[in-house]
């Protein structure tokens, strides 16, 4: 899989059309001394609050919360968030970040990364099952923003052969890093969470979920833009509202952090047709290219891509063997309806579905390509018994996978919705197909003479 090294200009830039506030929630007063470090340094505010007045922030200003560790949860962020959206579209008008501050060293710490950050202007894209750790160790050293993909939790994220968490994350000072996990957001479920960690050795930034699912469905690339950090959550945050889901993406730690390079976002305004495809931030449209039908069916079709879906499916923890012993008995009980011609059009669908799928979309790492690869098979094979057996398999497991999340507390009502719709679609997409190259070499073969 590719390893890829982006050349980024990463500068933390002076803002010259909003405004720059550093929030500290009075209990934390003691620490008004460094708060004001992170002001100066922005040529901002400082405000010693308790959240209640808020009145003061516009649209685009950027807003650094001070908050206690012990206050910070879902409850606090989603509280904040709809308090600052003054529009009522779901999505806060300000650009926020937060730093839940566990004790006063740690956050000197982080106040001293910031104010004497230097860059290396790289950036690095770390997938599950496409490099090792010391691969890692060799790559980041000079990247300054990560984007990290995989099973999360609050304490770390599962690559496939290492964990990135506290003990495995290189040198984290003055860098920035975009989970693409479930979870990590969840600070407040860990005694020792990987984004404090991060934070506390030197990052400078840490964009994280605080529900199922990571931070976007959009593209990597949507990160390496000439947006702060801070605006492309909330860019991101609009994409799911407009989705039905909450706004779950938080930023830790600056949001004025920006990357300076060619965008990969278009900024029009939200006007016309295309107003009602795309999510509105204070007036403008963000999109991955020029707003068009076409670019709509690609965003959006990112959601239902039974890649992805596939993907966390086999490389959740255990998944994979039990799906194996699940297909096994299965298998086992149907072997007298199993025959040489039936499993050589089931590989040469199931391939031919992959490869095409992988064509239009991606194709993941080998190891999880051919997890996915065995799943498909096995879906083409029951097809050829019981079609019904077959779609079965394609949405109970992944829809079983969530439904208890949901029951164990890690998802919320509306991402649950969200994800079983996402799962449908996602189905019926690799059910049809299988069936379609199926029933094409079946007849192929039939009308052989």
């Amino acid at each position: 899989m590719k390893k890829l090294l982006f050349v980024l200009i990463l500068l933390v830039l002076p803002l010259a059309s909003a405004d720059y506030y550093v929030i500290l929630d009075e209990d934390l007063a003691y620490l008004k001394p460094y708060a004001q470090n992170i002001a100066n340094f922005h040529n901002g505010t400082l405000i010693i609050s308790d959240f209640s007045n808020l009145d003061f922030l516009q649209a685009d200003d950027y807003v650094l919360f001070v908050v206690n560790y012990s206050k910070f949860n879902a409850n606090s962020v989603y509280s904040l968030y709809k308090t600052l959206d003054f529009d009522g579209d779901g999505v806060y008008n300000p650009i926020i970040g937060f730093y839940p501050v566990k004790n006063e060293k740690q956050f000197k710490l982080w106040v001293d990364a910031l104010v004497h950050s230097t860059f290396n202007h790289k950036a690095l894209i770390v997938e599950a099952g496409a490099m090792s750790y010391e691969e890692y160790l060799r790559l980041s050293k000079n990247a300054t923003l990560i984007w990290i993909s995989g099973h999360g939790d609050p304490y770390g994220v599962n690559l496939l052969g290492w964990n990135f968490d506290s003990n495995h994350m290189g040198n984290p000072k003055g860098k920035i890093f975009i989970f693409e996990s479930c979870s990590v957001g969840q600070i407040w479920e860990a005694e020792s969470p990987l984004v404090l960690n991060l934070l506390n050795n030197g990052s400078l930034a840490v964009v994280a979920s605080i529900d199922m699912g990571g931070v976007s469905y959009l593209p990597a690339k949507f990160w390496f833009s000439n947006y702060s950090i801070g605006k492309l959550a909330q860019i991101s945050n609009a994409y799911f509202v407009k989705v039905g889901v909450k706004p779950k993406v938080v930023l830790f730690g600056d949001p004025a952090l920006k990357v300076e390079n060619k965008s990969y976002i278009m900024k029009t305004p939200a006007e016309g047709f295309y107003a009602y495809l795309f999510p509105k931030v204070n007036g403008w449209l963000y999109t991955p290219g020029k707003p068009s039908l076409l670019l709509a069916l690609k965003v959006y079709g990112q959601i239902f891509n039974p890649m992805d879906l596939w993907k966390s499916i086999v490389t959740e923890s255990g998944m994979m063997t039990l799906l194996l012993a699940v297909l096994f008995v299965l298998l086992l009980k149907h072997q007298r309806d199993i025959t040489k011609r039936r499993i050589w059009i089931s590989l040469v669908s199931s391939l031919a579905s992959f490869l095409l799928l992988g064509f239009l979309t991606y194709h993941p790492p080998i190891r999880i390509s051919v997890f996915i690869l065995v799943i498909w098979f096995s879906v083409a094979l029951f097809m050829q018994i019981s079609r019904k057996l077959a779609f079965l398999v394609l949405f109970f497991v992944p829809s079983a996978f969530i439904s208890l999340a949901l029951l164990l507390g890690f998802s919320s009502f509306t991402y649950w919705k969200f994800a079983v719709f996402a799962i449908l679609l996602s189905s019926v997409l690799v059910f049809l197909m299988l069936l379609l190259f199926s029933e094409a070499l079946n007849r192929v073969i039939n009308a052989e003479p």
